[in-house]
């Protein structure tokens, strides 16, 4: 399952605490909605880590989902549950009341503070783009392109780190219809890294194997 099958099956599935979702155009100010629940879904991906999709319900039924991938799993559910108790009760445009309460956490807690956060904030906005019936990228200032090149992210779904399980996942992108592709073979390399000559090195040797996975 790809993340965005996974994304539209969450959205697709009926929250058992929700009413139908239907923008609130007709019904209200959207200012009057309250966020009420939260749910979070572990997805296993592989040994590499997982996916943290987070689902925030409102009382008006309409619900919106974010990502909070790519922190400390544990950790990041605790900071949902966290950030999303200090929600509730709240209105859907409070994202920067949010940004302020969580600042704390965020400077304490890292990057799984932060992956948290900004699963809830996506959430809002999504929920806000519903009750006004307005795409969200409305509410940025309009879109400035009408498409975006998709690239295929194999870095997480290899497991076989070699130059060949690289170059076996990029064919599989290829014949999936993408002309470009995303990877990082920095495996060995660590998280800070302050020497330049050290740094170099890294450099050279993922070149080195991006011209062995070429080949492959």
């Amino acid at each position: 399952m790809t993340r965005r099958q996974c994304l539209s099956t969450f959205a697709a599935a009926a929250l058992p605490f929700s009413l139908p979702a239907v923008s609130l155009a007709a019904q209200g100010d959207a200012r009057k909605i309250r966020i009420s629940r939260h749910e979070t879904f572990v997805v296993h991906v592989n040994a590499r880590g997982n996916w943290v999709l987070v689902r925030l319900a409102t009382d008006s039924g309409i619900t919106g989902l974010g990502e909070a991938s790519h922190g400390r799993d544990a950790d990041t559910l605790r900071y949902v549950g966290l950030f999303a108790e200090r929600l509730k009760g709240r209105g859907i445009f409070d994202i920067e009341w949010l940004r302020a309460a969580a600042a704390p956490e965020i400077a304490a807690g890292g990057t799984s503070a932060a992956c948290a956060l900004s699963a809830l904030e996506q959430c809002l906005w999504d929920i806000i783009g519903q009750a006004l019936n307005v795409p969200v990228y409305e509410l940025f200032g309009g879109a400035l392109r009408t498409s975006i090149r998709n690239y295929a992210n194999i870095n997480r779904s290899t497991d076989d780190r070699t130059p060949a399980g690289f170059a076996a996942n990029a064919k599989r992108a290829i014949d999936m219809g993408f002309d470009a592709i995303k990877l990082a073979s920095f495996d060995g390399m660590p998280v800070k890294i302050s020497d330049r000559a050290q740094l170099e090195q890294f450099i050279r040797a993922d070149r080195i194997e991006a011209d062995l996975i070429e080949e492959a």
